[in-house]
Order: C-alpha cells, then structure tokens, then sequence
C-alpha cells in the first residue's frame, strides 16, 4: 500500500538527504621515520569509508613509489598515511608497505 506522506515530511526527509550527502574534508598526511608531511589543502568526501578506501589506494601507491631504501635513507620511507578529519582528529591510520 503506498502511504501518502504531507509537505512539511516531505520537506524534512529532504534536509535529512541533504544533510547525508555533504562532503566533509579530510587531510592526509604521510608519516616517515622522523617527520610528518602534512596535507595543507585536503579533499573533500561523502563519508568515511570513501576517504578510507581512498587512503588504503594511496598507501599501496606510496609503497610502489618508495621502495626499500637502505638504512642510511630510510628516514623519507613513508611508513604509515594518516587520514585526518576537518577538526584534525585522527580517523583513520594504515600502514605503507
């Protein structure tokens, strides 16, 4: 049976959806041995299983780039990428490898 449903729930399922689908921002920063390279500009996302999905292709990317480096180098080996929100907590971590 098809429920008919009034204008002002209509308009409130619609702000609702609306509200759902906002892009928030996220940074991610790549952490080497001895230092942080932070994402200044970041980019925008749906929700967070989309950034995440985002971050793990980007570390898998990073590893292909930066092979192992001797000892001597391994201080600009990208060692983990760190997902941060807009309030700048960390949501999300993984690994280079």
């Amino acid at each position: 049976m098809l429920a008919l449903i009034s204008e002002k729930e209509r308009d409130a399922i619609a702000i609702i959806f609306v509200l759902e689908t906002v892009e928030m921002r996220y940074f991610l920063n790549v952490r080497t041995i001895d230092a942080l390279l932070v994402d200044d500009e970041g980019n925008e996302f749906t929700d967070l299983g989309e950034v995440c999905r985002h971050a793990l292709e980007v570390a898998s990317e990073l590893a292909r780039e930066y092979p192992r480096l001797p000892a001597d180098r391994a201080t600009v080996v990208p060692l983990a990428l760190e997902v941060m929100d807009e309030s700048g907590n960390l949501v999300f971590r993984t690994p280079v490898h």
